[in-house]
């Protein structure tokens, strides 16, 4: 590197320093996140723990987005949008709608203590819509759903081998139910509907929900047990029942 160039990255407004600098962080983040690395612009990505989105709360929805979360990233600041079939997110339409900016530097603007601005706007067909009219790469269509006899097969020996601790009812929380919106106290992420959950066994009517959803990495209830279990709700203290026998640990985690 010549001489000229040294100074043109010494100097703190170089735009050049600015390139690089955003370059390596934005290779950074993809070597970190390499399930959504490589995608081309706007395709949906697939939130994984490693995603620099993950726990960060969605401006749309106001949900925290989870493992599994189906997003849109705006191409110009990065900023992430559910797009998601699974819950009927459809956040990125919503900001977008009608001329909507990623972000105005609105006052109010409850995400932001600095205001931030990005004037993205989006109002052609995205990429997965020319997909399905089958002008895109056929890679990037879903995959074909496995047979329902083979489903029902898998899910129910999971549920046999992964039961709830102490052998609690789990159940899937409906549209429109009221544990719908309400926060697991383990984990932190909102419930939605279609999450499998398991009620609090306090007799004080709390509202508490835990998650127990093996296939959404969801096992908060077991967590929140461990081994040896715990005896009073999380929230307001209220013992749980005694089980048969005067024992306070029930667990059978085999």
């Amino acid at each position: 590197m010549n001489s000229s160039s040294t100074q043109v990255l010494n100097q703190p407004d170089s735009v050049l320093k600015q390139q690089l600098r955003t370059e390596l962080e934005s290779g950074i983040a993809l070597s970190a996140d390499p399930v959504n690395a490589g995608l081309p612009e706007l395709a949906i990505r697939v939130t994984t723990v490693n995603s620099p989105w993950f726990a960060r709360t969605c401006r749309i929805c106001g949900d925290k987005f989870r493992e599994g979360d189906q997003v849109r990233l705006c191409p110009r600041c990065g900023e992430s949008y559910h797009d998601d079939n699974q819950y009927n997110l459809y956040c990125w339409q919503k900001k977008f709608a009608d001329g909507g900016v990623c972000k105005a530097g609105n006052a109010d603007d409850r995400f932001s203590e600095q205001l931030e601005q990005c004037d993205f706007t989006w109002s052609q067909p995205l990429p997965d819509e020319a997909a399905a009219a089958g002008s895109a790469d056929e890679a990037h269509l879903p995959h074909a759903a496995p047979p329902a006899q083979l489903v029902n097969q898998f899910v129910g020996g999971v549920e046999a081998v992964w039961r709830p601790f102490g052998e609690q009812q789990s159940y899937k929380v409906l549209p429109g139910s009221p544990e719908a919106g309400r926060k697991c106290p383990w984990c932190r992420f909102s419930i939605r509907a279609g999450d499998w959950v398991v009620a609090c066994p306090c007799e004080s009517d709390c509202g508490t929900y835990f998650h127990q959803d093996v296939f959404r990495h969801l096992t908060c209830w077991n967590e929140w047990n461990g081994i040896e279990g715990n005896n009073y709700c999380p929230n307001t203290g209220a013992p749980y029942p005694q089980p048969p026998g005067g024992s306070e640990g029930t667990a059978d985690a085999d």
